[in-house]
């Protein structure tokens, strides 16, 4: 640091001060903007300093701020270039920022070094398999753990290759010999290990890459809490293997760390079925629905049960179907039970189940059912506001503009009658009647009466009413929208238009990067559109990193 001014010196070491005191006392990074902001000063007083770019990508990296910290390494690596830990970690920035090949060309750099850096092996490994080259992977993860035997994250991912590539007992090996107890596990599974399903520890190793058994075996293995995912994991390559009993012992593992772990209890469900223990798989399913009300498994299999051991139940039995199929209504065999469900409503019409089947009409497009189902339950279903919904959403699609407006305005008079103080529900009826009223009146060109709709709605609107509320108010009130679309994300981070529209907001105001991560979800949330990718490749380049432009 010799040729560097003393300014720039003492800001940096002022950064790497708040950092090893943060550090040493094990306590969240509290300084985290301070130092970001003395390592740009540092910076402005000297642009080739390679050690405060260097660590200023680091914490970006640290604070999941991966765009930044790519930028801020690959500046530092331009000043040194080959230099093997800036390498990692422009790796470990362009793993994150779903760039495997481009990954790949850093790590290849560290790879080569006399001294492999250990995270470099660790992002190698999970790299190639990302890259789908899955034999390499194998060995790259043989000796990542061969080098770090405690590693769980990579246990797990190395698990989870092992079993897709049709090697159950080495999938389990991998995790077995590291979770701790276990030998506890063992003493409760013997026959697994008779019947080869465990092999002895450090032998599967052997196995991905030479003698990295034997090395993993002369280091210490400690497995931490945080690591239940790799019991997960490992539940799921017994039930795949049909060893239920072995894999209601590992989701429990899961279970007793993180209680409300969703795929846990649900795998642990199908597990339990198999058994014979359908009243506890069935708590199992109930569990996982109130953990996560919107994921479809639990639904799907809490009815395919009931079919099973008490088909008297049709009720309750359809219910679950239908729930299913209003969160996933595109997957397959639903034209099988539409027909069962459907002659049963028409003999016996059930308010909440006809209202449940219209919404998934409408959202598998087929509108004209949905408006022949509504008839089987007129007069008396139409107190309801979600039967005005639907109604109203016909009419729409049908462009009967002035009958959707009128129902739509009659389900709002019923949700809030007498101007009452709104809540927030889960599919709440008035938060999708304000935001399709909204819709409505501006295509008919009623623009300020649509914000005041959804102004008056506000504390309810789902992701959805908030985005065209954003849209709005942008012309009027640009920090509105900001606000809208802050809120959006909240509800619901991968809302396309939340997404876009405040991308847009924020290269507008020059704050490309923060754009681009945002139209990087949205690319995530949909792979296919064209126009994101353009986008982002007229982008990237007007921040100096055009590799990192989509293909």
């Amino acid at each position: 640091m010799t040729d560097i001014p003393e300014k720039a010196k003492k800001l940096y070491n002022e950064a790497v001060r708040i950092l090893s005191e943060d550090l040493s006392q094990q306590r969240v990074l509290r300084g985290t903007d301070i130092v970001i902001e003395n390592l740009k000063e540092a910076i402005e007083e000297y642009d080739p300093f390679f050690e405060a770019w260097r660590l200023l990508g680091e914490i970006y990296l640290g604070t999941e701020e991966p765009l930044d910290g790519y930028r801020a390494l690959k500046r530092a690596y331009d000043l040194n270039v080959g230099d093997v830990n800036v390498a990692t970690l422009l790796g470990e920035a362009s793993l994150v920022l779903d760039r495997p090949h481009l990954a790949l060309e850093y790590l290849e750099v560290a790879h080569k070094a006399e001294k492999v850096p250990l995270g470099a092996r660790k992002l190698i490994a999970m790299t190639l398999a990302q890259a789908e080259k899955w034999q390499e992977a194998v060995r790259a993860f043989g000796e990542a753990l061969a080098k770090d035997p405690s590693d769980g994250d990579i246990r797990r991912k190395c698990a989870e290759l092992l079993a897709r590539l049709g090697k159950p007992a080495e999938a389990v090996s991998v995790l077995a010999d590291y979770l701790d107890p276990y030998r506890d596990f063992i003493d409760k599974q013997p026959l697994l290990i008779k019947s080869g399903w465990i092999l002895q520890p450090g032998a599967v190793l052997n196995r991905l890459a030479e003698g990295a058994g034997n090395r993993a075996l002369e280091k210490e293995t400690v497995a931490r809490p945080e690591d239940y995912r790799a019991w997960y994991v490992m539940g799921n390559v017994f039930l795949d293997g049909e060893k239920y009993e072995a894999a209601v012992v590992c989701y429990k593992r899961a279970l007793r760390v993180h209680p409300d772990y969703y795929d846990a209890l649900h795998n642990m469900g199908l597990a339990l079925v198999e058994m014979g223990r359908t009243e506890d798989a069935h708590q199992m399913y109930e569990s996982a629905v109130e953990t996560d009300p919107d994921s479809p498994e639990a639904y799907m299999s809490i009815a395919e049960l009931m079919e099973e051991v008490s088909p008297e139940d049709v009720d309750e039995i359809a219910l679950n179907y239908l729930m299913f199929y209003r969160i996933a209504p595109e997957t397959e065999g639903f034209e099988e039970l539409e027909t069962e469900l459907r002659q049963r409503l028409e003999a016996t019409p059930d308010i909440a189940q006809i209202l449940l089947l219209g919404q998934v009409y409408l959202l598998r497009d087929e509108v004209e059912k949905a408006e022949q189902v509504l008839r089987l339950i007129e007069p008396a279903g139409s107190g309801e506001a979600m039967f005005q919904w639907i109604r109203g959403r016909v009419h729409h699609e049908q462009e009967r503009l002035a009958e959707a407006e009128k129902a739509y305005r009659s389900g709002l008079e019923i949700v809030d009658p007498d101007g009452a103080e709104p809540t927030m529900e889960e599919d709440n009826p008035e938060a999708k009647l304000r935001f399709d009223l909204a819709s409505l009146l501006e295509e008919t060109g009623k623009v300020s009466e649509a914000s005041e709709i959804l102004e008056d709605g506000y504390d309810i609107l789902n992701a959805d009413g908030l985005s065209l509320f954003a849209e709005l108010m942008v012309g009027r009130s640009p920090e509105r929208a900001m606000q809208a679309w802050e809120k959006a994300l909240t509800l619901d981070n991968d809302n396309p238009d939340a997404l876009m529209g405040l991308a847009n907001r924020l290269i507008e105001t020059d704050r490309i990067g923060e754009g681009i991560v945002l139209y990087e979800q949205a690319l995530d949330a949909d792979p296919e559109s064209e126009d994101i990718v353009e986008k982002l490749r007229e982008l990237y380049p007007r921040i100096g990193v055009p590799e990192l432009s989509p293909p």
